[in-house]
């Protein structure tokens, strides 16, 4: 009881960041002789709140950090994960990383354009914005890393193309979000053409529980020509598309 009281007294006398102006390298601070766990600190619950606890930012800086070493786990290139230092805000990669995580995203444009930074930069926010709200408690960065691999897949459509139909129902299925990268790069044949078709539809039927990014050099006519109507259908159903420009 007596512990509760002097946290409770502590929390009340307290009520601003103690180290304001100085680095905060951790959650205790000392006070009136003994170290204690800074009440600030204890109060934060959300990433809304880290102006409030210098501390807070850190760990946040630390989380980010770590997410995009798991995201690299996960299956995402690294090269693009890397070009997050060297961000460049552009109308097509603004309008991107609007999408809601729901349905299909259509990346369309030249190779070198950004389009699967774009899918990159979008990984990232997804892994954060379910996940953000734990970063004070690192304990459950473990919990964290399981999530993110578990729940975002990358893969490339020739991988997809020569997979078992086994291994094409699991990518399909299991994953929150999906990115199917570089539409058009699998060999046009017969089979792989199916193994798309069969993705894609899966994730159709899905609904808007799942999010799937598809990133492409092939214009409307080709993809349509290539891989039918139908999945061209399934593809811009959902209006969401993101037309990229050379230089853009």
């Amino acid at each position: 009881m007596r512990n509760l009281h002097e946290n409770y007294r502590l929390a009340q006398e307290i009520t601003e960041c103690p180290r304001i102006g100085h680095e905060c390298t951790s959650d205790v601070i000392e006070h009136e002789g003994n170290m204690r766990v800074c009440p600030v600190f204890a109060r934060i619950r959300s990433v809304d709140e880290i102006h409030e606890c210098s501390y807070a930012k850190t760990i946040l800086d630390n989380l980010k950090k770590h997410v995009i070493e798991v995201l690299v786990e996960a299956g995402v290139p690294r090269r693009h994960v890397d070009a997050f230092k060297q961000y460049k805000p552009c109308d097509s990669l603004n309008k991107a990383l609007k999408y809601t995580f729901k349905d299909f995203i259509l990346l369309c444009g030249p190779t070198g354009v950004g389009k699967s930074f774009a899918a990159a930069c979008l990984c990232y926010k997804f892994a954060m914005h379910k996940n953000q709200d734990y970063f004070t408690d690192k304990t459950k960065w473990g919990d964290i890393d399981q999530w993110i691999k578990n729940n975002i897949g990358w893969y490339l459509t020739y991988e997809i193309a020569t997979m078992m139909a086994k291994e094409q129902k699991e990518v399909a299925s299991s994953h929150g979000l999906l990115v199917i990268d570089d539409l058009g790069i699998e060999d046009n044949t017969p089979r792989a053409v199916a193994a798309i078709n069969y993705t894609i539809s899966k994730r159709y039927d899905c609904g808007s529980d799942m999010g799937t990014i598809v990133t492409t050099n092939l214009s409307f006519e080709d993809i349509q020509v290539r891989y039918g109507k139908r999945l061209m259908d399934r593809l811009t159903e959902s209006g969401y598309v993101v037309l990229y420009k050379a230089g853009n």
